[in-house]
């Protein structure tokens, strides 16, 4: 019979801010993901990507959350707190599957669009950028490849937009980011 060896895990919210030690495995069992302790990185190094000797590195990370549709022509996304101690990021995809359509006539399909930090309202030429005329119809899903966009928490906004008229209030849509993330050296 083979051996079974198990390592330190938890799930995101269990690892918090423990670091595991240098040469220690850790598994996020909420992402799936396995990290390397190096004694200071929370909760450790994601084992594959690649550290410079001072500690920059770069990783994909996905940033989910939901949205219910409020009455209007678009709704603004909130997207939850990058990983680790991230402030910017670069999204370079969005998915989204729509979980429950709300009863009553209003748009029937809707784009996912942005704005850059500063800007009060959705630009035009953005309000499809990650996918447009996607059905509002109950599990549907929409893989939106736009070109790289820069993300800075609590500046940047994303919206799904209504592809005419408004939506009616209640339908959830799930929203998935795909970012990319940098880190500076640590020393």
């Amino acid at each position: 019979m083979a051996d079974q060896v198990q390592i330190r895990r938890n799930t995101t919210a269990g690892l918090g801010t423990f670091a595991a030690a240098p040469g220690e495995l850790v598994a996020d069992t909420t992402k799936n993901a396995l990290y390397l302790g190096n004694g200071s990185t929370q909760p450790g190094v994601p084992v594959g990507i690649p550290m410079s000797p001072d500690g920059a590195m770069a990783y994909y990370a996905w940033v989910e959350g939901t949205v219910t549709l409020t009455a209007a022509a678009y709704t603004s996304i909130t997207l939850p707190t990058l990983p680790g101690s991230a402030y910017q990021a670069i999204i370079s995809a969005i998915a989204c599957r729509v979980i429950s359509v709300a009863v009553g006539s209003g748009a029937t399909s809707f784009g996912i669009g942005m704005t850059y930090a500063g800007e009060a309202n959705p630009p035009s030429p953005d309000l499809t950028h990650f996918g447009g005329s996607i059905p509002l119809t109950a599990s549907q899903t929409n893989e939106g490849i736009g070109s790289p966009v820069s993300y800075y928490q609590g500046t940047t906004s994303f919206y799904v937009n209504a592809t005419s008229g408004i939506f009616v209030a209640g339908s959830v849509i799930r929203i998935s980011a795909l970012a990319l993330i940098v880190t500076p050296p640590t020393s």
